[in-house]
């Protein structure tokens, strides 16, 4: 393809048919086996992100991001479409997935399809549905038990549980716990977690006179601010 000419540089030079074309009749037909496949992508990427702009589309990061995950996923060996991927983490991760939308889209794919998980990553199913969590669509292309699945997923994001030393988890137990009061063997615990990761845990051990808001029980007031803020980032985030 000419320099000169304005689709010198595109992917689509390739199959490109232009009356005004000047090296038209020196195309040749290349066979798949000599082509530079990540060249290729690169050359497709480059289109794509050309064609996504601010002025263009509002989510034009998300339609890149998108396009960018479909052309590595592009059989160009012709092997029927399928994906070597074979969990919901793997896809989620191909796709630069950040949390809490990570483990919001693999709860709702292991929530609905855990059974033919791997089906489901190979024929780019699972992939389709990671695209649709991307674009914050996931709800409306859901039917009407998808839309259950993700009002659970939403009341699960934060959950606060009571339980005894010997239901905590073993990482908490090696951890250094107040041994003040009763003990912390017979302690009662609190356990939060946002997104299933436990982000705070507090016991009441603690001795009669400082079982006070300025003392041991100041990080109640934290507790419920740090509620509150993440509570107005998983808003912004669905």
């Amino acid at each position: 393809m000419d320099k000169n000419c304005v689709n010198y540089g595109s992917s689509w030079c390739i199959d490109f048919e232009c009356d005004d074309c000047p090296v038209r009749d020196e195309l040749q037909i290349v066979e798949s086996d000599s082509i530079d496949i990540e060249k290729l992508r690169k050359a497709l990427s480059k289109d794509f992100h050309d064609l996504y702009r601010p002025k263009y589309t509002t989510n034009w990061k998300a339609e890149r991001t998108v396009r960018d995950v479909e052309i590595e996923l592009i059989p160009f060996d012709h092997t029927k479409g399928e994906t070597k991927m074979k969990t919901y983490e793997e896809i989620a991760d191909h796709c630069s997935m950040e949390e809490p939308m990570r483990t919001r889209y693999i709860r709702y794919m292991k929530i609905r399809w855990a059974d033919t998980e791997a089906q489901k990553c190979r024929n780019g199913y699972a992939f389709k549905w990671a695209t649709r969590f991307l674009n914050g669509i996931e709800y409306n292309a859901s039917d009407c038990t998808g839309q259950s699945v993700l009002r659970t997923l939403n009341d699960e994001q934060y959950t606060v549980e009571c339980c005894s030393y010997d239901e905590l988890p073993e990482q908490i137990k090696e951890d250094y716990l107040s041994d003040n009061g009763c003990g912390k063997e017979y302690a009662s615990y609190l356990i939060v977690k946002h997104n299933g990761t436990i982000i705070r845990y507090e016991s009441d051990a603690m001795e009669p006179e400082d079982a006070r808001f300025y003392r041991d029980l100041s990080w109640i007031k934290e507790a419920l601010l740090e509620a509150y803020n993440l509570g107005r980032e998983d808003s912004n985030e669905q």
